[in-house]
């Protein structure tokens, strides 16, 4: 068995005994209930996002897991095969397990992004159980506190990605080889090892990092006994199981060297380092310093554990990137918050052995990392909600529309093609990325337009009103240079503004007036009634003729149920002008039920209506704007 120091507050397995320990509950032996209260807050926070759309790199997770709109369901070799030919950065663990799980729970992002979440809470909790038995109850509750309180961790839990999966196996495999040489284990813990060195070495690259160290803490500190060659077996058959991949499929080092993209990005050691200890602490440095400085006396072979396995991972870590140049967030290193955290508890710990309550600690520490979280702000054109913009179109696109998103950034519009992609599978058209910075010139802004418009008709134009782009007014002026009015706000969504501009069509079926102006007034219905969170949208194009007069007439638009009852009225005035003019005119939401809607023009001074000519057509004085259901 691995040797230990013999004292009176030490273990046999280097713990500390937590009868010894000061600090009331929290450091008591039954503070394991404190965890719970945690996992809550932890799951509150991370919880925000599960249903918000995907990001670029969620995308590509589910894609290559198999999703049912990139050709799945796949099995795994297949998701192996795509793993390899599409990437070579990756391993294929995480979308296995993804794909197992999305099959069963269901293709979304809530589903998705829930086994983050659970990895990242089961992360949680291990790791204070890690802590526990490395050490003390107290340095567990530190270890699962500031790892749990980490707003970049939290924001990784709200992520289709490996990354928190990553902080659960790093977890699980220090615990598991801690226990195989310090106790007598029976045959299910050794497998246990085996499968979790084995899932870290599939889950990323830079994770396997842990497993290397491992093995040279096992070479240089551990006693070459019968336990010693058991955990060389149990290594070298997880070594084993991953060689068929590094055989068929490992294509780092010429992947890397290829993207210049990630070279130009690429950390040095010190941003690194800075950048880590930065993300872990919220930004507070000088407190996680104070804190590990007292850990720094590694007296225990469980502290001298956890020392080696974070400098030792940074050192392999930093070493690789001097050759590859390709770290370019510290999120390659989320699974070091496991060992970061239990240096924390362990300095705390000590803290509480000099007579300082851990609460002190504790408590700012946890009101930081909610304050972190709350206010996190992401790249503001990471997230584009293109499911809001597919929910809000999806009944009103037509073939020879054309969408137009605004970015307000120029580093993300190619990178969006792929969400695009995923999103609007299922429309005639795909959104074009406008790029609305500033910084562009007129005409580069334009010939991006013309290639998106075109010879179109109608052209949805969409932005995240949060963040609104640059050179909209532009936009809208140069739609006007092109023969296009705006019809108005078409879509009621906070994340997701949406406008229809519309063209005169060739052919205005509906005329107004006939029999008092030559022209009289015409009119177009420039899409389908659809229904749009409840209510209605209709689309509706106006051309007045010369020789009427302006601001004298008005249009109602009456919705009647199927027993002819009036349902719900909208009235608004004629274009002031004798442009073509569009209006998207929107009825609020309707009970369920079968309704027809009808159109009449009047003088909104007397109520006199106007006649009506449908295609020429005598209509009375109201047209027809068609039938349509609203469900329950």
């Amino acid at each position: 068995m691995l040797a230990t120091q013999t004292a009176t507050e030490i273990s046999p397995n280097g713990s500390v005994d937590a009868r010894r320990q000061p600090g009331g509950f929290i450091s008591s032996r039954f503070n394991w209930l404190l965890i719970i209260p945690l996992l809550l807050l932890t799951t509150a926070l991370a919880a925000r996002y599960l249903n918000r759309a995907f990001w670029v790199d969620e995308v590509i997770t589910v894609e290559r897991a198999g999703s049912p709109i990139h050709g799945g369901p796949l099995s795994p070799a297949q998701i192996w095969e795509r793993t390899a030919s599409q990437t070579y950065d990756q391993v294929p663990g995480y979308f296995w397990l993804v794909s197992a799980w999305d099959n069963v729970f269901g293709w979304s992002e809530f589903s998705s992004r829930l086994l983050s979440l659970l990895a990242g809470l089961l992360a949680v909790a291990w790791t204070y159980r890690l802590g526990r038995d490395l050490h003390s109850p107290l340095a567990g509750l530190g270890a699962a506190l500031t790892v749990a309180c980490s707003a970049f961790f939290i924001h990784y839990q709200d992520e289709a990605r490996v990354y928190a999966l990553s902080v659960l196996l790093g977890a699980l495999i220090i615990w598991l080889y801690w226990r195989v040489i310090t106790r007598r284990t029976g045959w299910m813990t050794q497998m246990a090892l085996l499968v979790s060195a084995a899932a870290v070495l599939y889950a990323h690259y830079f994770a396997s990092l842990l497993v290397f160290s491992l093995c040279l803490y096992h070479l240089l500190f551990v006693p070459r006994n019968r336990e010693w060659w058991r955990v060389v077996v149990i290594m070298g058959a997880a070594g084993a199981l991953f060689l068929p991949w590094f055989l068929t499929s490992f294509d780092v080092v010429q992947g890397a060297n290829s993207e210049t993209w990630r070279q130009n990005l690429n950390l040095t050691a010190p941003e690194l380092l800075d950048a880590l200890l930065k993300s872990f602490s919220n930004g507070s440095v000088a407190a996680l310093l104070i804190v590990g400085a007292l850990a720094a006396r590694a007296r225990r072979p469980a502290e001298r554990y956890v020392w080696f396995l974070l400098l030792g991972c940074l050192a392999l870590a930093l070493g690789v990137n001097l050759w590859l140049k390709m770290l370019v967030s510290p999120k390659f290193f989320l699974y070091l918050w496991v060992p970061l955290g239990l240096l924390v508890g362990v300095g705390l710990a000590r803290l509480a052995a000099r007579g300082l309550p851990p609460a002190l600690v504790l408590a700012p520490w946890l009101l930081v990392g909610i304050w972190s979280t709350l206010t996190w702000q992401d790249d503001p054109v990471m997230y584009v909600e293109w499911k809001a913009l597919h929910q809000q179109l999806a009944a009103q696109v037509q073939p020879d529309d054309a969408i137009v998103f605004h970015m307000s950034a120029a580093n993300w519009d190619g990178q969006h093609d792929i969400g695009i992609r995923h999103y609007f599978d299922d429309f005639p058209t795909l959104p074009g990325l406008l790029v609305s910075w500033p910084h562009d010139s007129d005409e580069r802004y334009l010939r991006g337009l013309d290639s998106i418009v075109g010879d179109r008709q109608r052209v949805w134009s969409a932005f995240d009103p949060q963040r609104r782009p640059a050179r909209i007014s532009a936009f809208e002026s140069a739609m006007g240079e092109r023969g296009f009015a705006e019809c108005g706000n078409a879509a009621r969504d906070p994340a997701m503004e949406v406008d229809l501009f519309a063209r005169p069509p060739e052919v205005m079926l509906y005329r107004f007036g006939s029999d008092l102006y030559d022209d009289g007034i015409r009119m177009a219905v420039l899409g389908s009634i659809t229904q749009e969170r409840g209510g209605l949208l209709i689309p509706l194009g106006w051309q007045m003729g010369a020789d009427v007069p302006v601001n004298t007439y008005s249009f109602a638009v009456h919705v009647l149920d199927s027993s002819g009852a009036l349902a719900a009225q909208v009235d608004t005035g004629l274009p002031p002008d004798y442009a073509f003019g569009c209006q998207a005119v929107q009825i609020p939401k309707l009970a369920p039920g079968h309704y027809q809607a009808v159109l009449v023009v009047y003088a909104w001074e007397t109520g006199a209506r106007l006649n009506a000519l449908s295609d020429g057509v005598a209509a009375g004085d109201s047209v027809s704007l068609g039938a349509f259901t609203v469900g329950a």
